[in-house]
């Protein structure tokens, strides 16, 4: 639970400020056009002007240690894998890729939808994908191909994926040696992403509880000025709107399925989204 209450930019609510839904996702396809500096892989998307940059850092500080495994050249053009030799969990030091989303050179809160994954070889293999909070997203398994061979497949994401500032690749199990290309990430970048500064100096809303709920939120605000509070479902429906002066307000989530909600409140120089879990 406190864990939850930490927030996405450094504040004390798990939040993102103007949240649009429906943004145009964004594909990264590591197979060209990627920048490799060291350890880390990144990639720059342009998307109706502006440019992304997802980059991925591994945790090897030499890369050698995961460019080729006995001799084969493990990526077929994608920068983006795995690749170790060993057998069992515990032989050698897990793999984990972080990966983080720039705008413009800023920080970018993101939604994470899918990864594919291009090549597999070797035997079974563990994958533990993670937010930067340290919730688990998905785990999957890649099942064995033999000593190499190729699989198709994605994984698809549906909880934990969404605002989130960064996830970990991470394996979890092997056995012998494995390598797994990572294709196209694909993405949905929240709007106007502000610096955590920028965040601090612009809270409409100091505290929402309980969070995740049962019934009811009860809303907490820094001040008493007009703001409109909005409720959306995660297909951005607009469930709640009203208007509220006071400095705090209680959200009644009695009438709605389980699952995640956002609370939108709005000035006329503010917009700000807390993402709401209904138990």
């Amino acid at each position: 639970m406190k864990k939850k209450l930490q927030n996405l930019c450094l504040t004390a609510l798990t939040l993102f400020t103007a949240l649009s839904f429906g943004q145009n996702q964004i594909t990264f396809d590591f197979s060209s056009n990627t920048s490799i500096n060291g350890t880390s892989v990144s990639q720059t998307v342009l998307n109706q002007g502006v440019s992304y940059q997802l980059t991925a850092t591994h945790n090897f500080a030499d890369a050698d240690l995961w460019g080729d495994v006995s001799g084969e050249n493990t990526t077929s053009g994608k920068p983006l894998f795995f690749a170790q030799v060993g057998s069992g969990s515990g032989s050698i030091q897990p793999e984990i890729w972080t990966v983080i989303l720039t705008k413009d050179g800023q920080p970018c809160s993101f939604n994470l939808s899918n990864i594919s994954f291009e090549k597999f070889c070797g035997l079974s293999t563990s994958f533990s994908f993670s937010n930067n909070l340290g919730e688990t997203m998905v785990s999957t398994t890649i099942p064995s191909v033999g000593a190499a061979g190729s699989i198709p497949g994605s994984t698809t994401f549906a909880q934990n994926n969404i605002g989130i500032e960064s996830f970990t690749i991470r394996t979890t199990t092997f056995q012998g040696t494995q390598c797994t290309d990572f294709g196209n990430i694909i993405l949905t970048p929240a709007a106007n992403t502000l610096s955590a500064e920028e965040v601090r100096v612009a809270e409409l809303v100091s505290n929402v509880y309980p969070n995740p709920t049962a019934d009811n939120v009860k809303l907490l605000f820094n001040n008493t000025v007009k703001k409109q509070i909005e409720l959306f479902d995660l297909n951005g429906q607009l469930l709640i709107s009203q208007i509220s002066t006071n400095d705090e307000e209680i959200i009644s989530l009695d009438n709605y399925n389980s699952g995640v909600y956002y609370l939108k409140v709005t000035n006329t120089e503010i917009n700000q989204t807390v993402k709401i879990v209904k138990l």
